[in-house]
């Protein structure tokens, strides 16, 4: 960890220096005509956040929280649509678990249930259910290092996260990218509030959606991010193939030993004609250290996956059942293609002129 840390602060600070103009290598820096309130910026970015973020990382490694979400989305023709879930999260050792149920249904209509659950000793799991009466179904089943890059793991978590992410990408991953620039920096005034203004370019790893962005970050409350804009293109996606845009913002509660605390988190996506909003409220966040059996299958009342490190699914599973009738299907189909051979080679020998 200590190297990993220190090589996202050697990147960062690589940028810092050709956003001052300093670096001698590497694209375009920033001119030494830059404004005094610019170089200011920069030197406190350089000097500050490095710390602050290893600090809120820490933190945030050791949490319980809990939150309301409500999501809405708006379409050409349609009518605004509005779903209401209750949040949980908990991250203790590595591990991480985000859990989501719909609310405000009644009895009679699918009320969704979700679990998203990364063990690093065993595996990674998604659950689900159709609603909060039933037991969870096993929809996904990996093994621990099954996928390097982290996707839904930083989607799911980017309220629980957004102190020190942009729509869940950490900011640690953003600014230790190796092609990661700033463009600008501001100091700003808002609210009684220093805010330091940064506008950067970003290489985002593979299957990423987001680019470019700007953040304002609070220097006085542990620089968390205050609000932060980013465009994004997903290609492979027909209603994404031009680009959008993501708006966020930020309060906070507290400041509880240089880690700002946040209170809610507010999200807006555009993209073409289609609008999507997003706004969390916390209930709770607390520093809290919990065992490993918080983050097995068992606590869901579903067996263990034998071996821990493979990726098939413990007998009796909803995944197991399918292959179970995949092989069955297999051996038919072979032993229908047998019969056919068998069939013409027969009839061969009786009658080779056919």
């Amino acid at each position: 960890m200590d190297q990993m840390t220190v090589f996202i602060f050697a990147a960062l600070v690589g940028a810092l220096c050709q956003a001052e103009g300093l670096a001698e290598n590497g694209g375009e820096a920033i001119p030494h005509t830059a404004s005094a309130d610019q170089g200011a910026a920069i030197t406190r970015f350089r000097n500050e956040f490095g710390d602050a973020l290893r600090r809120t990382e820490a933190y945030f490694a050791e949490v319980a929280a809990a939150g309301t979400l409500k999501m809405s989305a708006t379409r050409p023709g349609a009518d605004r649509l509005e779903t209401v879930y209750e949040v949980s999260y908990l991250s203790s050792g590595g591990a991480s678990k985000f859990e989501k149920q719909e609310i405000g249904k009644s009895t009679e209509e699918v009320s969704e249930g979700t679990v998203w659950c990364r063990n690093p000793n065993r595996y990674v799991f998604h659950l689900e259910r159709r609603s909060r009466d039933e037991p969870f179904i096993q929809r996904h089943l990996a093994a621990k290092d099954s996928d390097p890059i982290p996707l839904m793991d930083w989607y799911n978590f980017r309220y629980l996260n957004a102190s020190h992410a942009v729509f869940g990408v950490p900011l640690s991953v953003i600014v230790g990218a190796p092609g990661f620039q700033i463009l600008t920096a501001d100091l700003l005034e808002e609210d009684g509030l220093e805010i330091v203004h940064i506008k950067y370019e970003f290489p985002p790893p593979a299957d990423a959606d987001h680019r470019n962005g700007e953040l304002w970050l609070s220097p006085a409350e542990g620089w968390a991010v205050k609000r932060f804009w980013t465009e994004y293109l997903n290609p492979d996606d027909p209603v994404l193939s031009q680009k959008g845009e993501r708006t966020g913002t930020v309060s906070y509660s507290r400041v509880e030993d240089g880690v700002a605390i946040p209170a809610k988190v507010s999200i807006s996506g555009k993209y073409r004609e289609y609008g999507k909003q997003e706004e969390f409220v916390f209930k709770s966040l607390d520093h809290h250290t919990s065992s490993e059996h918080e983050f097995t299958l068992s606590i869901y009342g579903l067996p263990e996956m034998s071996p821990p490190l493979g990726i098939s699914a413990p007998s009796g599973s909803a995944l197991s059942n399918v292959r179970s009738r995949l092989w069955a299907l297999l051996v038919i189909n072979g032993l229908v293609v047998a019969a056919f051979l068998a069939w013409i080679v027969l009839r061969w020998r009786r009658n080779p002129k056919t």
